[in-house]
């Protein structure tokens, strides 16, 4: 890419002694509308969207979502550098250079950086590592900090040079005394100069023995990089050194990695390269202490906060069954959503195949966030486990945190509600008549309430015959028992059930799913369309007969010999039976490539899956290129924070169709060419000056939006997003919309205006659903006619 050398040519990478630290500011509470909102207001963000942010003075004021009008004042940090008690709110702080120059932020604390007003990956959970390149030019430069946690802590320092290892946020396996010597690590480079680069890197261990390997890191960014590690033969004691040297070809920078040696029979971490998105993710085993084909396999979910290594290690090692945790990518992650969900799954299938286990002894447990994922997992997949095990989980967003609820919704929002239903786990309690469910919490609990398990224990009690319930009294959110250890989640009763459970063939099957693109099938039938997308459908259906609910297409994966379906008898079903409504009737057939299907479906954030790649438009103005590359850069460094991704930006220019993976396209049909290639026939179109959907034209300059679409060239399994305006400033106003946050979603395609900044909903121009053959459906479109 060359779209930032263009813009920086003169920047260089300078080296000076001291950091400087922000300690002097002006700060603002309460101009902007917090929760888990689709959009929402935001007085300060509606000035960088329009180009009209300068640094503020004292004094100065910004409205509040209540009408009234918020000041500007002055703030300085304390002894150790931290702003506290900001609220939410901004922070805005000059820093004067004397040259242009390229420095490394680090700011701990706020949810985004706007740097000369170009936003920037933020630090909210205060982790401390996340260091990016900025580009500051001669004089004063500012810096404006979204806050939502109360405070930040921010210094710029010198790089240490064009490229520099950061090894503060490694993701690492251990090694296992006799297992592989081939390993794999995640690494944090920095490219510190305007050019993309291909950096060479070197691995090298205590014997002396090397791995190369190479790796593209977008100018002024940041990147997790795999690299291999070979580990030496002999006594390796307790651990491992590996030296790291990465290149430009010009000048290089080194850093040294340390792996823990662990025996096999003791939690250890397993890394591996994941398909979602080519990034090095890892997970942790508690392993059987006497593997063994008949032994159980255990899925545990961490909570907020944990690291999925400290997760297994909470649990006593068993000699009957292996416990594999994941990490949902992040301890804080997507909350065992979204990304989270399918990092859970991968994990699932990994085990699967490399731990001996009984596959009718499968099993889904966590604690607090993670008894959240073992409701949520535990019921959209039904088939996959004998039994499930919430521990102090919470059951949605709707329940227990600021999950979107708008009182009287309108037609736009029950669409934003639809593309939510994911995480409507009540809406498919039914499913876990598969599975044996034993509920534990404590009812002192002060972090998620023991209301939470008693909703679920109601929903429950007159419909599955096979549950166990317990409240430990006294018992707070993480708590212990002499003799038991962590009982939190290491509880008898939990064990004792993994024992007395296994997965059975059903004759009979009752399966509900929001959304065939997230779950499917159960058994041998599967939702392949939705006559009303995401909204629940339901089969229920014995070996003789069955009634649907918003179903439009399914399979029978088993031979009957007569089949009524809804009333209508079908006769004999073979096996692999596709079944299409069509005018009310039941007929054999097989979907069109080019239908909607499980795998070629919205919404739209079902597009950050398959190696996604972003592309970046190069064919509009200077603005549309920059704003273009700069988002990208920030959904890339998001997404690195928020879900340990990694992910490739290309331009327009040097993206190939031919690639199968999933696209991300930043632009519009006139300024990014592979929209043109890939977009030309969806029939909702962002032009520049206009919007398209249909036959409808909606005109101006000030509309963003979302949208998601099969690929043109690759097979029905592949997806296209774009996110996308009709200006700098319509593109410019989906810089903050929540598709890389858990408890948000967007439906197949939306258009908003600059207007959310100031009205929230009522600025959502539309929105909607395609229909199975992906063209406008009337019926699922929704205009705001406020």
């Amino acid at each position: 890419m060359i779209l930032l050398a263009s813009a920086f040519l003169s920047l260089t990478v300078v080296q000076t002694a001291e950091p400087i630290r922000i300690t002097d500011g002006l700060a603002i509470r309460g101009v902007f509308r917090s929760g888990r909102l689709p959009v929402g207001f935001d007085s300060v963000q509606d000035l960088i969207v329009h180009g009209e942010w300068t640094m503020p003075a004292e004094g100065d004021t910004r409205p509040t979502p209540s009408g009234k009008e918020a000041t500007w004042h002055k703030v300085h940090a304390n002894k150790d550098g931290t702003f506290a008690d900001l609220g939410s709110g901004y922070l805005a702080a000059t820093v004067d250079v004397p040259e242009d120059k390229v420095m490394v932020l680090e700011c701990a604390g706020p949810s985004v950086t706007y740097v000369n007003g170009v936003p920037r990956a933020g630090d909210p959970y205060s982790y401390g590592y996340l260091k990016l390149p900025v580009p500051l030019t001669k004089g004063a430069n500012t810096l404006l900090f979204c806050v939502q946690r109360g405070q930040v802590k921010a210094s710029l320092s010198e790089p240490r040079g064009p490229v520099q290892i950061e090894t503060g946020d490694l993701t690492s396996p251990d090694i296992l005394i006799g297992g592989s010597k081939q390993l794999l690590a995640g690494v944090v480079l920095l490219n510190n100069t305007v050019k993309d680069h291909r950096f060479k890197f070197l691995t090298r261990n205590s014997a002396g023995a090397t791995q190369e390997g190479e790796a593209d890191v977008p100018g002024l960014s940041i990147r997790k990089i795999p690299v291999k590690l070979q580990v030496p033969d002999g006594e390796l004691g307790k651990e491992q050194k590996f030296d790291i040297e990465v290149t430009d070809g010009k000048t290089s920078d080194r850093a040294t990695i340390t792996l823990s040696v662990k025996p096999t029979n003791k939690p250890y971490k397993v890394t591996f390269l994941s398909k979602i998105d080519g990034s090095v993710q890892y997970y942790a085993v508690n392993p059987a202490q006497k593997p063994a084909r008949n032994n159980a396999l255990v899925l545990s979910l961490h909570g907020a906060s944990v690291e999925a290594i400290g997760q297994a290690s909470a649990y006593a090692s068993k000699d009957w069954c292996t416990l594999v945790s994941p990490t949902n990518r992040r301890p804080y992650g997507f909350d065992w959503e979204d990304i989270g969900r399918l990092d859970a799954l991968e994990v699932l299938d990994l085990a699967k195949h490399r731990y001996p286990h009984d596959p009718a002894s499968i099993h889904l447990t966590g604690h607090s966030m993670g008894g959240h994922g073992t409701w949520s997992i535990g019921t959209l997949y039904p088939d996959l486990f004998a039994s499930i095990a919430p521990s102090a989980g919470w059951i949605s967003w709707w329940t227990y945190a600021e999950g979107y609820k708008p009182h009287d919704p309108t037609p736009v929002q029950s669409i934003l509600l639809r593309s939510m239903a994911g995480g409507d786990t009540l809406a498919r309690v039914t499913n876990t008549l598969e599975e044996k469910v034993f509920i534990l919490h404590g009812d002192a609990d002060d972090n998620v309430p023991v209301e939470e398990a008693r909703t679920m224990k109601k929903a429950l009690t007159d419909i599955h015959a096979d549950f166990q319930y317990h409240e430990q009294p006294g018992a707070g959110h993480w708590w212990g028992l002499p003799n038991m250890g962590a009982a939190c989640v290491d509880w008898p009763g939990i064990f004792d059930q993994i024992k007395a459970s296994h997965l059975i063939r059903r004759d009979s099957i009752d399966f509900t799913t929001p959304c065939p693109s997230i779950s499917s099938h159960d058994q041998w039938v599967t939702v392949l369309e939705q006559i009303q997308a995401m909204i629940p459908s339901n089969v229920k259906i014995n070996v003789n007969a069955g009634t649907t609910k918003n179903v439009a297409a399914l399979r029978i994966d088993r031979s009957l010999d007569s089949l009524t379906l809804d009333g209508q008898s079908l006769g004999r079903i073979d096996s692999g039976t596709q079944l299409i409504l069509a005018n009310g009737e039941w007929k054999r057939g097989a979907l069109p490539d080019t239908d909607k299907s499980p795998g070629n479906s919205g919404p739209f954030k079902s597009v950050f899956q398959n190696r996604f790649v972003f592309v970046v438009a190069t064919h509009g103005t200077p603005e549309e290129n920059y704003w273009s590359l700069c988002k990208a850069r920030y959904d890339a460094e998001t997404l690195q924070y928020r879900g340990n991704g990694s992910v490739d930006i290309v331009t327009d220019r040097e993206y190939r169709p031919s690639w199968a993976r999933n696209v991300v396209v930043y632009g519009n049909l006139d300024n990014n060419s592979a929209y043109r290639a890939l977009l030309s026939d969806c029939p909702v179109k962002f032009a520049r000056n206009s919007v398209k959907v249909g036959d409808k034209v909606i005109a101006g300059l000030d509309l963003g939006g979302l949208l998601i679409y099969p690929h043109k060239v690759q097979s029905h399994w592949y997806m296209v997003g774009a996110i996308t305006g009709t200006s700098v400033v319509g593109l410019r106003t989906t810089d903050r919309l929540g598709i890389l946050g858990s408890g948000v979603s967007y439906p197949d395609w939306t258009i908003v205006s600059a207007d959310i900044l100031k009205k929230g909903d009522d600025g959502i121009r539309g929105c909607g659903f395609f229909g199975n053959d992906w063209q406008i459906d009337p019926g699922q479109t929704a205009w705001n006619n406020r």
